[in-house]
This record gives structure tokens, sequence and C-alpha cells, in this order.
């Protein structure tokens, strides 16, 4: 039987390292924000998982805006808001 996809991967703060976690295992930490958040994004990519819906959004713009990267489709108010910003 092959191994399964995993589900979802979040970041946990503590008050000085952030924790990246799948599927309740623990990854590693970040000691800030903006390495936490890179980290989440390319754990994504590479594991293949969909970002949460309530993400999503969010996640893209990060993705699209700032490492300038896109796959799939960019949702309307993730291209309005970076027209915006450029």
């Amino acid at each position: 039987m092959g191994r399964m996809k995993p589900t979802y991967c979040v970041l946990t703060p503590d008050g000085r390292l952030y924790y990246l976690i799948v599927d309740n295992v623990f990854m590693f930490s970040c000691v800030n924000l903006q390495d936490a958040i890179i980290d989440l994004i390319c754990f994504y990519y590479v594991l293949d998982i969909s970002y949460p819906t309530m993400m999503n959004s969010l996640l893209i713009f990060i993705q699209h805006f700032i490492f300038s990267l896109t796959t799939g489709v960019v949702p309307s108010c993730v291209i309005n808001l970076c027209s915006k910003l450029q």
C-alpha cells in the first residue's frame, strides 16, 4: 500500500519560535515569521498540498506578488490587489 499524501501544514507560534507541523508531525522551527511563511509555502508546494480555503487567497498573494511564482489560477482579488500595489 502506498504512502498517503499529507493533507495540511500549519505554523504554530509559541512566543519565540514558529513551528512547522505537517499532519500533526513536527518538521522544524523558525525564528522569524518571514522565514516561517516562506517555509510553509515551500512545504505546500513540495508536498503538493492545496492551500486551505481560509488561507488560499493570502498564500496565493504572497506566492504571486512577493515570490513571483504563479502555479494554477490566480484569483481575481489577488490580481487586482497586485496591480494596485505595483
